[in-house]
């Protein structure tokens, strides 16, 4: 779960924990979607399928810093708030292509400027 948390920039997807860790290259499709899903559950994002092409794509949408900080403080093993302040902010993952990242923004789910 704290692969997704601190993932950079406010989405991730399962090619951008792949390419973020190399402890993380095998995660399967469903260990991702089971921490995405635990990772709503507490309320630290939303679990969203994403279509794009005519393929369906899964994708966490973190919640902005600010509505995390006390979740974040009760679970301290997940990430440090400054941390995910850092990691949310940061540019998304270049694995998320091109097409899924106009989705996104066309969806309202994230500002263009966290892809730059």
């Amino acid at each position: 779960m704290s692969a997704i948390v601190q993932t950079a920039g406010p989405v991730a997807i399962t090619n951008s924990l792949r390419q973020n860790r190399k402890i993380f290259r095998n995660i399967s499709a469903q260990q991702f979607l089971e921490a995405a899903n635990e990772l709503q559950d507490l309320g630290v994002g939303n679990l969203v399928d994403v279509t794009t092409t005519g393929s369906c794509t899964p994708v966490f949408v973190k919640n902005p810093p600010n509505m995390v900080e006390e979740i974040l403080g009760s679970n301290p093993d997940l990430c440090d708030v400054a941390v995910y302040s850092t990691r949310y902010n940061a540019a998304a993952s270049k694995s998320i292509s091109f097409t899924l990242r106009g989705r996104l923004v066309a969806m309202k789910l994230v500002s263009k400027n966290h892809f730059m």
